[in-house]
């Protein structure tokens, strides 16, 4: 199906492409320009110019920063803004409204939360569907749920003592602070082991200890060994991964889920290096640590459960394919009737390194006996 003709009196398309992070283009809009070029978006006008020309922006690994990003984009003149994570999202939706005038152009989110399935609390203004918004569903959902019951899986296997009881999982939840969204994320990733994996295991006795912020200038009266419990442990710069990870180890963590984002995405290597020099220097410990991406695990991580982010990212250029049509005219409903994809089951991956689970002394069971699968 051909690309649909830019808007009447012009010879090209202009799409915005917004994210939270400077490495956003790699990680997204890599994936974004190929699916577009795979539905003809940069095929040659009349001028002999591609149809559609992609404008990057980004609010340099701070929120603050996207209403400079989103202005950038004003005097380009978008037609439309494609975003690549929730907060990205969020600002493009509020951008306007902000700045007294009312956003009208369509935004479509690369795999996002949409407003209105934010739970209350949630700082967003926007609690029902935006008329303007269109795009893939977040997939967090499903992949708690499946970190999860994997990790389970693991630490069983890897800890059993042949009695029979149940391993108690004590598990670490790791997060970047540069996201929101994936701070979110990671509550609710503790959330879901409190009420499905505790296993008698007692709720702290402070809401501080729930939530660790550790920088890499800790010093060793912030290392006392906290009480068991699942907790999320924020991070805000990988300098201090090294100390996230020997924290984690005192706290006698047996299992950790690494909430990805593109922060902690742009430094994997820095991550399995903290998790490689963790293991070298306690030849004792086994830590079972579970991440949302094949990437990870490529890099030499020991298991992810996530999207096959190639996969959605494919489903985007038909949508931006429509949202184009609808711009021009030639499709006269409104955005509306394109509805949210969500991701399903089938586009979720298990991947499992088995050099590394040899190396770190972890045992993987069959995983497709979950009933997650």
């Amino acid at each position: 199906m051909a690309w649909p003709a830019p808007p009447s009196g012009e010879t090209q398309w202009r799409i915005g492409f917004l994210s939270l992070a400077r490495h956003g283009k790699s990680l997204v809009l890599g994936p974004l320009i190929d699916t577009l070029n795979d539905q003809g978006a940069f095929a040659s006008n009349s001028a002999n110019q591609p149809l559609s020309r992609v404008i990057e922006a980004n609010a340099d690994d701070d929120e603050a920063n996207f209403d400079l990003a989103l202005f950038d984009l004003d005097d380009d003149d978008v037609h439309l803004v494609v975003t690549g994570s929730s907060p990205a999202t969020y600002a493009a939706l509020e951008h306007r409204d902000r700045n007294g005038v009312k956003l009208t152009k369509p935004v479509v989110m690369v795999v996002g939360t949409p407003p209105e399935n934010l739970p209350n609390g949630v700082p967003h203004k926007t609690k029902t569907r935006p008329p303007n918004l269109t795009g893939i569903e977040h997939h967090a959902a499903e992949e708690i749920k499946g970190q999860a019951s994997i990790l389970d899986a693991v630490i069983q296997e890897t800890f059993k003592d042949g009695s029979g009881t149940p391993v108690t999982l004590n598990v670490a939840v790791v997060v970047s602070t540069s996201n929101s969204a994936k701070l979110l994320q990671a509550g609710d990733t503790l959330t879901y082991l409190r009420t499905h994996f505790s296993r008698g295991q007692q709720p702290s006795v402070s809401a501080n200890m729930d939530y660790i912020r550790v920088e890499e200038s800790d010093t060793s009266q912030d290392l006392d060994v906290l009480p068991p419990g699942h907790r999320v442990y924020q991070i805000g710069s990988p300098a201090a991964l090294p100390r996230l990870f020997d924290r984690i180890r005192r706290n006698s963590h047996n299992g950790v889920i690494v909430v990805g984002d593109q922060l902690l995405g742009l430094h994997r290597d820095d991550v399995i290096i903290a998790i490689n020099d963790l293991h070298t220097h306690n030849p004792e410990l086994k830590l079972p640590v579970v991440f949302s991406g094949t990437e990870d695990v490529a890099t030499g991580g020991l298991m992810c459960y996530g999207p096959e982010h190639e996969r959605l990212f494919k489903r985007v250029g038909p949508i931006i394919h429509q949202v184009c049509a609808k711009l021009n005219g030639s499709d006269p409903t409104p955005l509306t009737s394109i509805d949210y994809i969500r991701p399903s089951l089938e586009d979720m991956r298990v991947v499992v390194n088995f050099g590394t689970a040899k190396g770190h002394g972890v045992k993987i069971p069959d995983l497709t006996l979950l009933s997650t699968f």
